[in-house]
């Protein structure tokens, strides 16, 4: 009962406007313990986004959207690159259930010349089943 009773205190930090509460919700959603929070289910619209070529230099955004198809909101406690030229932004709020939500990824090219880029960034939430690892990938011209 405890778990429940604190799980609503942070969707309802969650929600409040003001960049110290959302500050304040963002560090308590990190220290969850996954495991204790009810589960969701989740589905994926987009596991890979291939952005073509682009010249050395070139910061590359992207979206990979979800949809939390369950019953309980879908907190997105982490999300991982796995290089440092990439940065994954996660949602700072729960999505609630039927809503869509969105990990933003940035794609640093400089230093990339003549590189395929396979990038993955790793989910960690309260969905049921894991996250695949989302893919980005593409490729970098030299610039001259």
């Amino acid at each position: 009962m405890n778990k429940i009773l604190g799980f609503i205190a942070i969707i309802g930090l969650a929600a409040c406007s003001g960049t110290e509460t959302k500050k304040v919700a963002e560090d308590t959603l990190l220290k969850l313990n996954m495991d204790s929070v009810p589960k969701t289910t989740v589905l994926i619209i987009d596991t890979a986004i291939n952005f073509g070529t682009v010249k050395e230099g070139v910061k590359v955004n992207s979206e990979f959207r979800f949809v939390n198809t369950g019953k309980n909101p879908l907190i997105v406690q982490q999300a991982m690159a796995s290089c440092g030229c990439t940065v994954a932004e996660k949602p700072t709020t729960p999505i609630m259930p039927g809503d869509t939500g969105k990990i933003k990824t940035t794609f640093n090219s400089e230093h990339r010349g003549g590189e395929t880029v396979y990038k993955t960034i790793r989910v960690v939430s309260n969905a049921d089943t894991l996250f695949k690892p989302l893919i980005l990938r593409g490729k970098v011209e030299k610039s001259n």
